[in-house]
């Protein structure tokens, strides 16, 4: 995600290098004019796209393109329902380092059995995914990357990832926000998030939400807005089974937040077998819904712990290091079993 002001800078230094060379990027607009191919230049109202160039889909009532051989763009802007077939074999790269690729008004479905695969800028700087509020960008390909390429939301709409083979090796970041509403990433099977080390929230009103069964999800969860109360960054399982993370929860950024684990369904679990920590400023830990909420690791944090809805919260670890209250509200269980020391 780039600022405006860098942008501009990038895209003013990115003309004068285009303009020295005498080559310029081509906005390119789907037509389908022959056939429903990609690859066919009559398909596209200037030239079949590659990296470097901007592509649009708009003016149809819907349309499904296939990919049959490797494509790319720098950025590309879908303005009516379309679903992209990536074939057997064919990568699409959209390319753009840590900016905007792909920008979505309407619902997108891309498809497989073949590859997409998006760029990077830096550290946890994904190249931007946008779906719009109210639309769902739904992604059945296998989304790889390269170096520490990972997978940012950027918009304010949902994106579901559906395949267990996504290899991306970076973060999952989510980082949209306006107003009151934030990005919504959906998945059913842990192995879709890829080879991430991490969920990194970073934008107000942000939500996972999990709709699998029982599973491990070896990740560190993040939480890294720029609000005083965390403004409703939430997990939620919204399956019937139990979700184990065995990664760490951390408060990565110079703000006080709060994160709330929520299983929706009676029959549904969180247990957090990790250290549940805040590297910088406040932490406040919060269980919501109908279900149970388990913290196995350590708790150290400053904010307060809190049960909220009709949600089970037990502590079974180590949380002498947490100096904010413990708190249930009515309707709710909050437990301090086994080994569990408060201070």
């Amino acid at each position: 995600m780039k600022t405006m002001s860098s942008w501009m800078g990038r895209c003013w230094a990115a003309g004068l290098t285009v303009w020295t060379l005498g080559v310029r990027a081509a906005d390119t607009t789907w037509t389908g004019a022959v056939d429903d191919d990609w690859n066919k230049v009559g398909n596209w109202s200037l030239k079949v796209p590659a990296v470097g160039d901007n592509v649009y889909f708009a003016n149809m009532p819907s349309a499904s393109v296939r990919v049959t051989a490797n494509g790319g763009a720098t950025l590309m802007r879908i303005y009516m329902p379309l679903t992209l077939i990536l074939e057997s074999g064919a990568t699409l790269s959209l390319s753009n380092a840590g900016s905007e690729v792909l920008t979505s008004t309407a619902d997108v479905t891309i498809d497989g059995p073949g590859t997409l695969s998006l760029s990077t800028s830096s550290g946890d700087n994904h190249a931007d995914v946008r779906p719009a509020a109210g639309t769902i960008l739904t992604i059945n390909a296998k989304v790889t990357g390269s170096g520490t390429s990972g997978f940012e939301h950027n918009g304010l709409g949902k994106i579901v990832l559906n395949n267990p083979a996504n290899d991306f090796p970076g973060t999952v970041v989510l980082t949209g926000n306006s107003g009151a509403t934030g990005s919504t990433l959906e998945f059913s099977d842990v192995a879709a998030l890829g080879n991430a080390p991490a969920i990194r929230y970073s934008g107000y009103y942000s939500a996972v939400r999990y709709l699998g069964d029982t599973a491990t999800l070896n990740k560190d969860i993040l939480v890294a807005t720029g609000s005083a109360t965390g403004r409703d960054i939430a997990f939620y399982n919204l399956g019937t089974g139990t979700l184990t993370i065995n990664g760490k929860v951390d408060s990565v950024s110079n703000y006080g937040k709060a994160i709330t684990f929520q299983p929706d369904d009676p029959a549904a679990a969180f247990v957090l077998n990790g250290v549940v920590t805040n590297s910088q400023n406040n932490l406040y830990l919060y269980s919501n819904g109908k279900g149970a909420v388990t913290v196995n690791g350590q708790v150290a944090i400053k904010g307060d712990i809190r049960s909220m809805g009709s949600s089970t919260l037990t502590l079974t670890g180590d949380a002498s290091l947490s100096t904010g209250p413990l708190q249930a509200a009515a309707g709710t269980r909050f437990i301090l079993s086994g080994s569990a020391v408060t201070g």
